[in-house]
């Protein structure tokens, strides 16, 4: 965000012009240290490391709320810890309480991946409970929360953009190793059970088929898949490439994207993989049902992959996407923060 020539920058551009000003607080790089300011864009930075910069937030954004006229919404990126700083932040004023909604918080695969998030599930209730709005990213997201808590909040479902035009029409490419070429694209952690798709893998070659992983992305679990890839004796059939920011190559090459993940909030590569025409096999996740991914439990996944290399289908299809393109995101990003400051709920 501080980087004038990021594509975080570039966003934060866009969502200014639907507004007067947009302040933002975040943690930055250890050399910035003054405001920022791009327009009627304002950048806090917090120069610290990651507790210390949320304990700064709160006196950091009630400074802001204090010094700063006619500010109407302050808006949380998640329910947890920023869900509270901004409770905090905007006691005794004005301002309307806006909370983000990124993941399945209530899937009971959340609750432990890790234990901490237990904690973090008692301040969402806390926080949710006394929003003035809320924007989740999937329709089974808002009707869990309307569920549980009965909110007066109002609920908007605003998918992440993704800009689907640039995957309509590329042209397929048969894999230079692999003729059953298997991808997953996703941060290599825990819950996203990269784990599964090896498993499956392995099921995949016993059964005789000609089948290859690539592995597009990077985090902690690395090392642990490459170990259990070499425990399989399937070293030679998986390519960990690390994260790539554009991963159009490999969905050419690919027949098949796998998304094995225990939780997952929306699901940007299954969007990215159908709309490229690359068939999905997921774990009821995110989008994957809406978007129209081959649906199954975990415990089936690997069956399911010897099926569908067996049967197909051999071409994916997105099924729904809520933009024509991203003006009209921003246009509904606009009207969500608008409905939650003429919110008449009352603060608890």
């Amino acid at each position: 965000m501080f980087d004038a020539g990021s594509a975080v920058r570039s966003r934060m551009r866009a969502y200014k012009g639907l507004f007067d000003e947009l302040h933002v607080i975040s943690r930055s790089p250890l050399h910035v240290s003054g405001i920022v300011r791009d327009g009627n864009l304002i950048l806090y930075p917090l120069p610290y490391g990651r507790m210390m910069a949320r304990i700064m937030m709160v006196s950091r954004a009630r400074a802001i709320l204090r010094h700063v006229r006619g500010i109407t919404v302050v808006s949380a990126q998640d329910p947890f810890e920023f869900g509270l700083i901004g409770f905090l932040a905007r006691l005794g004023a004005s301002a309307k309480l806006h909370i983000q909604i990124h993941t399945d918080i209530y899937s009971p695969h959340f609750m432990f991946h890790p234990p901490l998030n237990i904690l973090r599930l008692l301040v969402a209730s806390f926080v949710i409970r006394r929003a003035d709005g809320i924007r989740v990213i999937t329709e089974r997201l808002r009707e869990k929360i309307i569920q549980k808590y009965n909110s007066r909040a109002h609920i908007s479902v605003l998918p992440i953009f993704t800009d689907i035009q640039t995957f309509a029409h590329m042209a397929r490419l048969k894999h230079p190793r692999f003729k059953i070429a298997l991808l997953t694209v996703s941060r290599l952690e825990s819950e996203k059970n990269i784990a599964l798709a090896i498993h499956a893998l392995r099921m995949a070659r016993e059964g005789g088929h000609d089948a290859g992983l690539t592995i597009v992305g990077d985090g902690r679990e690395r090392e642990n898949l490459l170990a259990l890839a070499r425990s399989c004796g399937l070293e030679r059939y998986v390519d960990c490439v690390g994260w790539k920011d554009d991963v159009r190559p490999y969905l050419r090459a690919a027949d098949i994207l796998l998304f094995p993940s225990h939780y997952d909030g929306y699901g940007v590569a299954i969007i990215e993989a159908l709309a490229s025409g690359v068939p999905v096999l997921a774990t009821d996740v995110g989008v994957a049902r809406e978007a129209g991914a081959i649906v199954v439990s975990p415990h089936d996944f690997p069956r399911a992959l010897v099926a569908w290399i067996e049967k197909g289908p051999r071409r994916g299809e997105l099924r729904s996407y809520p933009y024509k393109n991203f003006d009209e995101y921003l246009r509904l990003f606009k009207q969500d923060i608008e409905y939650c400051a003429d919110s008449t709920s009352p603060v608890q």
